[in-house]
């Protein structure tokens, strides 16, 4: 039997050890000012970006980003998209299942909520210049470099980028020498103070094969106990998900190369992390149900009690083709990509109580989508008087939705179950073509003042068709074709070699989607969103190399911002997207870097954004929410992290990292209902160890989520009966202890 650990409980020793040690080893940092002959000379590494389609220096580029290279990603455990909410304090992660396509996220607030089949996410990620669509990646493994790029940046990026990217360049093959790497994170529920266990493993070889070409094969682990608990099965949920990238690079001369990319990556879960519930009204039937179970419902209740097999996963993977040609000092540039993925049928109960009276499940629900794309570019080289990028792209999704046989049954008495309904579900299939044409140029008009044009004209059409299976002849269709036009203007001005400032207005665009919510209602179009963007910014350098300022005031407005309401139903939520007339995204964006001493660089950043619902919008709960924030952005955010090293005795170091997450509180659904309400909290991390001088090898202790701040992904109310809350944790929101070990050679 498997040792099941309490929902909350006080931090142990263990982990306030590792807190405190991070600590010491700052505050010994901070006490080494006699060392000023060695800090002098550490200056902040010169961070290179992607984030207009050429390498520029960062401060050189009038978008706000934050860039976080292949060191600091490890030292901060950023292993999945949903980890990168901890680097960039304009990022948030909606973890939920399904919560957003894509695997899509927030910026400054705007973000994708939406189930709908045809929804396309607000917050593109690009992998090495390959937009994924609704094809998402979920692990990062042998990464170089993440940019997350603030506002609209459909210019230059097109596909699912109407409030922002994650640009994500992995490690390319190197031609001039052998090399490798193996990382691993260990940890286990119930050891050290962990609340749940997880292993995670990942290794890259690099191989040269000619004097002009090479391969890189990367591979990953990631085995997850938790954090859920079953109390029947006495066992936590339990996930399996691993697979790899092969990279070959053929680099003939200085004028042309070739990359080729291939990746997969598989999942399979037994039994998943869903809803649990965290309060009941006194005396209901769910708080009779949860006790004789042993489960008590409070904030941070990860437990359950299904006697109902709960299992699933999915495959995905892709391939892309880049090839560039340098002729008369002019780049071209082509990329040719397709991605899939398959999500095997799941089956699953939807409250995870088997000893509730009402009882729905899904039996065989699956579905995947399948993207190709094309682009093709021409970019003048950097530092000339006119720098442009000029282009045409176009994509191709298919999303597909299996019907899931519904099942739902009532047991008014002990040992009686009645039949309410038998629904084998609605098969749903959406398609999405994009066609596009872009340029953007910069104009040097002298030496230290710029001006900035871009333009791109898109045609998107969507088609969604969806089959009753209990009734193939019940079919209903929608669609949409329809032309945009989106830009980019501004100007920059050198006001010193390092200090840059910069004003920008963008108008974005994200397309249409179709809202069938009743197979016999006709279907209805929810118009395309459209973000105008105005921002102004200054990027510094100062102290002598040593401290960098990125500073940001931004006004977004998004017109026909695309949201949704979900209320509960007989077949257990009753989701539809709309639109809102108008929301407001405002206010101030900070990011700091610093080496202030010898082997320590510290890095923080700040958000201060009122992302509002406009006047008229009633929430789910039917109150109105007019002025309010906006479900799942936190008002004011900060992301601080440290790393330290510090000489021992010969041929070791003394390494501690420690990075934290404050967030103000933040709405889980969109009602005024406190009970969907979080507060403001801070999320500790931290870790200690060794490594040798050469940095080859590391071993050390990590500590996440210290305090054991139980942040859920989401809340609903009326779950599974009116007057309970369920929540929707993930493992970030428990404690995780255990030891890292890295290895390169």
């Amino acid at each position: 039997m498997e040792r099941r650990i309490p929902a909350r409980r006080r931090p142990t020793r263990l982990s306030l050890l590792a807190l405190g040690g991070s600590l010491y080893i700052l505050s010994a940092a901070a006490s080494a000012q006699t060392a000023a002959e060695s800090s002098a000379s550490d200056k902040l590494d010169e961070v290179v970006v992607t984030a207009q389609k050429r390498k520029e220096r960062i401060q050189d580029v009038p978008i706000s980003i934050d860039a976080v290279g292949a060191e600091q990603l490890i030292d901060q455990q950023v292993h999945t998209i949903a980890d990168l909410n901890r680097i960039s304090p304009s990022l948030e992660i909606q973890q939920a299942a399904n919560e957003n396509p894509g695997g899509g996220g927030q910026i400054r607030g705007i973000g994708t909520q939406s189930f709908a089949n045809g929804a396309v996410a607000s917050v593109g990620i690009v992998v090495d210049q390959v937009s994924q669509g609704n094809t998402n990646i979920n692990n990062l493994f042998d990464i170089a470099q993440v940019e997350v790029l603030k506002g609209p940046q459909g210019t230059l990026f097109g596909l699912t980028t109407s409030a922002g990217v994650i640009n994500i360049t992995t490690n390319a093959p190197d031609p001039t020498a052998y090399a490798g790497s193996f990382h691993t994170d260990l940890s286990t529920a119930g050891v050290a103070g962990s609340d749940y266990g997880n292993q995670i493993v990942q290794s890259a070889v690099n191989i040269p094969l000619t004097p002009d070409s090479a391969i890189r094969v990367a591979a990953f682990g990631n085995m997850l106990q938790g954090p859920d608990y079953n109390e029947v099965s006495e066992r936590y949920v339990q996930s399996t998900d691993y697979g790899g990238r092969l990279r070959y690079l053929w680099k003939p001369s200085d004028d042309l190369s070739v990359n080729l990319i291939g990746d997969y990556a598989h999942e399979a879960t037994d039994g998943d992390n869903f809803f649990t519930v965290i309060k009941t009204a006194p005396g209901s039937i769910d708080a009779g149900i949860l006790a004789a179970c042993g489960i008590v419902a409070e904030p941070g209740n990860r437990d359950y009690c299904s006697s109902f097999p709960n299992h699933g996963g999915y495959q995905n993977f892709g391939a892309s083709a880049q090839v560039d040609y340098t002729i008369l000092g002019q780049t071209l540039t082509s990329i040719t990509a397709f991605r899939h993925v398959d999500d095997t049928p799941h089956i699953y109960d939807i409250f995870r109580l088997s000893a509730e009276p009402t009882q729905i499940s899904y039996d065989g629900q699956g579905g995947g989508s399948h993207q190709v794309s094309q682009e093709v570019r021409l970019a003048s080289p950097n530092g000339v008087p006119l720098e442009y990028t000029v282009g045409a792209f176009y994509a191709r999704q298919k999303l597909t939705q299996d019907g899931a046989g519904l099942d739902v049954t009532v047991s008014p008495f002990p040992g009686v179950t009645i039949p309410i309904s038998v629904n084998s579900g609605t098969d749903i299939q959406t398609y999405i073509e994009q066609w596009a044409v872009f340029g953007q140029a910069t104009y040097h008009l002298t030496d230290t003042f710029s001006l900035l044009a871009g333009l791109r004209l898109t045609r998107n059409e969507l088609s969604d068709r969806q089959i009753d299976k209990n009734d193939p002849a019940l079919v209903e269709t929608g669609g949409d074709r329809e032309n945009n036009v989106s830009f980019k203007v501004g100007a920059q001005y050198e006001i010193s070699p390092s200090t840059m400032a910069y004003v920008t207005v963008a108008r974005g665009y994200k397309g249409p989607q179709v809202n069938i919510s009743d197979i016999t209602v006709p279907a209805t179009l929810v118009r395309a969103e459209i973000p105008m963007d105005y921002e102004g910014g200054i990027k510094s350098t100062t102290l002598d190399g040593r401290l960098g300022i990125d500073l940001n005031l931004f006004y977004e407005s998004v017109h026909d911002f695309q949201g949704q309401i979900c209320v509960p139903s007989s077949s257990g939520l009753s989701c539809g997207p709309d639109n809102l007339s108008r929301v407001i995204s405002k206010g101030v964006d900070l990011e700091l870097t610093a080496k202030p001493l010898h082997g320590l660089k510290l890095t923080g950043g700040f958000i201060y954004d009122p992302a509002t619902y406009p006047a008229g919008y009633q929430g789910s709960d039917g109150t109105s929410l007019a002025g309010e924030q906006l479900s799942f952005a936190p008002k004011y955010k900060v992301t601080l992290s440290a790393d330290y090293t510090h000489p021992l005795s010969s041929g070791f170091e003394l390494v501690g990292t420690f990075d934290s997450v404050y967030k103000s509180d933040l709405d889980l659904d969109n009602a005024n209902d406190p009970n969907l309400h979080y507060p403001a909290h801070w999320i500790l991390n931290g870790s200690i160890g060794i490594q040798s001088t050469e940095a080859a090898w590391r071993l050390s202790m990590f500590a996440r989520n210290l305090t054991n701040e139980h942040e859920p992904a989401v809340i609903f109310p009326n779950f599974p009966n009116t007057g309970s809350y369920a929540a929707y944790y993930t493992p970030q929101s428990f404690r995780s202890v255990g030891v890292s070990l890295d290895y390169q050679f």
